[in-house]
């Protein structure tokens, strides 16, 4: 069979819905189900004209033909309730399996619309309608659709986070038991020191100390986490030797000059020297003595 669709089937019309638990074996569930141990109800929503069929208490009325042998489905035969699926129309079922005192102890929603196939005899015949219905719906809305299994705890998946002001974390959060659907809302104590967002993405702001709260939307459920936000390290600084983290050591005024360098064109003296033109003069005499010398022992000879 195919899970998924809708068929007409030993006289009767049925959704074919296929179940896993992680719980218990399929076998086991329907056992419970034959002898009235677990209860069952349905919710069939006709996403195609936006309608919601509630049936509080499935009957098995022909557990031969609805429970498959190798418990690997089921058959519901909506047809037996006032439900008429139409050919083309695409179908979501939920169902919710409660004991006798009302303990969920199973609940579960197809994929929207994954009712959206009809076997042969159901496209040349349509639904097989019962000349009496023995069983009947009540209308109802999206709400209905929802999962009916209630959140039982929610934890934050850290206990505490130290951040950098300027840095970021994200925090999650854990719902019990798994797969449950539960809107959420986070708040901070101490925005000045630490944000967060719907999501739980935190912001360091400044330093200090705060509170993450994360509540159920009814406030029933919560859970917290402590932050610390630490300033952020100053900037490393590059130095001179000597110590100097601005400008070399030179003119006061002109930090782009050292000691001991002049400028092209400038005729500052060197301190203890002598002045450059004093320098040139000198070398142009001691040339000239020396040139006069030579001269005149060369004559001589």
């Amino acid at each position: 069979p195919k899970y998924g669709e809708v068929e007409n089937w030993s006289g009767r019309t049925f959704f074919i819905v296929g179940i896993t638990t992680a719980t218990e074996s399929n076998a086991d569930m329907f056992a419970k189900l034959k002898d009235g141990r677990l209860l069952m109800k349905v919710v069939i929503k006709d996403e195609t004209d936006n309608k919601v069929y509630v049936i509080d208490q499935y009957a098995f009325d022909n557990p031969g033909s609805e429970f498959y042998g190798d418990a690997s489905f089921m058959r519901l035969a909506v047809c037996e309730y006032g439900i008429t699926p139409v050919d083309g129309h695409e179908y979501t079922v939920k169902l919710t399996m409660t004991t006798p005192g009302g303990q969920v102890a199973y609940c579960g929603v197809s994929d929207v619309g994954a009712f959206d196939s009809f076997n042969d005899p159901f496209k040349a015949d349509g639904p097989i309608i019962p000349a009496e219905v023995p069983h009947s719906y009540t209308e109802g809305t999206d709400a209905d659709m929802a999962s009916d299994i209630k959140a039982t705890g929610i934890t934050i998946d850290k206990e505490s986070v130290t951040l950098e002001v300027g840095k970021n974390a994200i925090l999650g959060a854990i719902i019990t038991p798994a797969g449950v659907s539960v809107n959420l809302v986070w708040s901070s104590d101490n925005e000045a020191v630490v944000t967060v967002t719907k999501d739980g993405v935190l912001t360091a702001v400044a330093a200090g100390t705060a509170t993450i709260t994360v509540k159920s939307e009814d406030g029933a459920l919560s859970a917290t986490c402590a932050v610390t936000v630490t300033a952020a390290p100053e900037g490393d600084t590059t130095t001179q030797p000597g110590g100097d983290t601005t400008t070399q050591p030179g003119d006061p005024d002109d930090p782009t000059t050292t000691p001991g360098t002049t400028e092209p064109g400038d005729t500052t003296e060197e301190e203890g020297g002598f002045p450059v033109w004093a320098i040139i003069l000198i070398i142009v005499a001691v040339l000239a003595v020396a040139g006069g010398a030579f001269f005149f022992i060369k004559k001589k000879n």
